[in-house]
């Protein structure tokens, strides 16, 4: 068993029976027979969605797949072509009959598929990471959006490190660094900045379920909201692949939307500084803005220096140069 297994061996033996199957949904080794691995998803992506009541026979149910539905598009052909000539497409909400013909493993399989591309980017990411870093960026999840094309699912959504991927997640990198050219993969690298989500699979999260998260009672386990709990073990992981190769108080930018961030903030309220890390000075420090530290003018600031959330509940270049203290070209 090698070191990281044995990292993931013991986070796992702390965590109670409800999350438990949680954290091999988001940890397991996909290499696994489909049969025991989808097994473990079924289980975990019950949980995850808050699924407590049928917890004595939650492997034999599938509710989950009423949230992931929400989250699937049609993909079809339009009479447009690109410039190269090639087919264009458009998405649409595919009807419930599409829908109730994909089975299980139709959502599982694809799914996994683009989880082992995530890591693989992520694996190379961290081989190539300049160390010791002294910033650290956290985000919250892999995008999440199948399509449907003549009965096949295929995933939509680009993960920061894909090529060409341009969402807002990756425009705030870009902004941040003044970078239109490079890979992102290649400016974190180059600028010594570590990342890493706080949910490592690819799947849908909406505002509903965020809420949830953040205030509803039965999503407290053992004392902690339960992003909490996913926060921490993203953590302890991502120290462990820096292999203490960073700086104890350098800094953080969190581009986590607001209804999941607010209970990271809430936590870490009631200590100095993040509970048993030595991250930034002060987790939940405040801006202060002077002649030396100023702020973009008409920018929309967050309480909290780390927060990169802007206007629009996504991450801002600008947030993030406060956040890492770049001083604007």
């Amino acid at each position: 068993m090698t070191e990281y297994e044995e990292l993931l061996k013991q986070i796992e033996s702390a965590c109670s029976d409800r999350l438990k199957p949680i954290f091999k949904c988001f940890y397991q080794n996909l290499e696994k027979t489909v049969e025991e691995d989808n097994k473990n998803l079924n289980i975990g992506l019950n949980l995850f969605f808050g699924n407590f009541e049928d917890i004595n026979n939650i492997e034999n149910n599938d509710k989950w797949k009423d949230k992931f539905k929400k989250s699937i598009k049609e993909k079809y052909e339009t009479a447009k072509q690109d410039k190269n000539g090639d087919s264009k497409f458009k998405l649409k909400d595919p009807s419930t009959e599409t829908l109730n013909a994909l089975t299980t493993d139709d959502f599982l399989n694809e799914a996994k598929h683009k989880w082992l591309k995530i890591k693989n980017l992520l694996d190379q990411y961290f081989n190539d990471l300049n160390l010791p870093i002294d910033k650290t960026l956290i985000y919250e999840a892999p995008p999440y959006l199948l399509s449907i094309i003549d009965g096949k699912i295929n995933f939509e959504a680009e993960f920061i490190f894909d090529k060409k991927c341009s969402s807002p997640y990756v425009n705030a990198i870009r902004n941040c660094f003044n970078e239109n050219k490079k890979d992102i993969n290649q400016i974190l690298s180059e600028k010594n900045v570590g990342f890493f989500d706080v949910i490592p699979i690819p799947i849908p999260i909406n505002s509903d379920l965020r809420e949830k998260w953040a205030t509803d009672t039965k999503f407290i386990i053992d004392g902690k909201r339960i992003f909490v709990h996913f926060f921490e073990w993203a953590l302890e992981i991502y120290l462990f692949k820096l292999n203490g190769k960073f700086e104890k108080k350098h800094k953080i930018a969190i581009g986590i939307p607001l209804k999941n961030a607010v209970t990271i903030y809430e936590h870490a309220h009631m200590y100095e500084n993040w509970p048993g890390y030595e991250l930034d000075n002060n987790f939940c420090a405040a801006h202060i803005f002077d002649a030396v530290n100023s702020k973009k003018v008409g920018l929309w600031v967050q309480p909290y220096k780390n927060c990169i959330i802007g206007s629009s509940n996504t991450p801002s270049g600008d947030l993030m140069k406060l956040a890492f203290k770049i001083t604007s070209s």
